[in-house]
């Protein structure tokens, strides 16, 4: 299981106080407590105006790599940022993140096709130009779309037919199946809570999930 500590983000009020005084502590101490948690990647996102952003970011990541040795996720909603700022880190990270908006995939893909950058990982956020999909089966096109992307580029593909869902799937039956796939490749992986009635078939209660499991996240952050 992939755990990113989010709590270096300067959309956090005290995060950004610290960013705005240069309170290196603050984000070190930040820093330390979410590896000590057993953060899998420590997200570091500066939230400031873009022509402040590179230079903030450096000195971010900086204050993070001197009190651990965890990679490092990259966060701009800018690819030309991303495409800067991942240079400052000591070890591949994770670029965070890409979608099938703008440009964004053909700035950041090549720089993962480089030999030198063949560890570096990625989140893509399944949007386009025409903004986040309403329904499941279209979130799957634009899915579609960044890993033909992803092959055109030479990335190598990792658990992605698992992700290529039929219509009619059996989804508790699918989730077990990919569940124990993960497992057979050395994921730690954590009980479900217990819940009746299984997991839903319809896509639209499927992304009600994902949009409930986004505001909590929102919500945890933020504090």
């Amino acid at each position: 299981m992939i755990i990113i500590g989010e709590k270096i983000n300067g959309s956090i009020p005290s995060v950004a106080e610290a960013i705005a005084n240069r309170d290196a502590e603050f984000i070190k101490d930040r820093a330390r407590k979410q590896a000590e948690a057993n953060a899998t990647f420590i997200d570091c996102c500066a939230s400031v105006p873009e022509e402040q952003e590179v230079e903030t970011l450096k000195w971010m990541i900086d204050c993070i790599q001197e009190v651990t040795d965890l990679p490092i996720s990259v966060d701009s909603p800018s690819a030309d940022v991303l495409a800067q700022a991942y240079k400052f880190c000591k070890r591949p990270g994770l670029f965070n993140s890409v979608s099938g908006e703008g440009d964004k995939i053909d700035k950041i893909f090549p720089i993962m096709a480089q030999e030198e950058n063949k560890d570096w990982q990625v989140i893509a956020l399944l949007s386009d130009d025409s903004g986040i999909p309403k329904n499941a089966a279209d979130r799957l096109r634009v899915f579609d779309k960044i890993m033909a992307k992803a092959k055109e580029y030479g990335i190598p593909e990792k658990f992605v037919a698992k992700l290529n869902i039929a219509q009619d799937a059996d989804l508790d039956e699918y989730f077990k199946s990919a569940r124990q796939e993960l497992a057979d490749a050395g994921f730690e992986l954590s009980e479900a809570p217990a819940q009746g009635g299984g997991i839903p078939n319809s896509g639209d209660d499927i992304a009600k999930l994902i949009n409930k499991g986004t505001e909590d996240i929102v919500k945890h952050q933020n504090k």
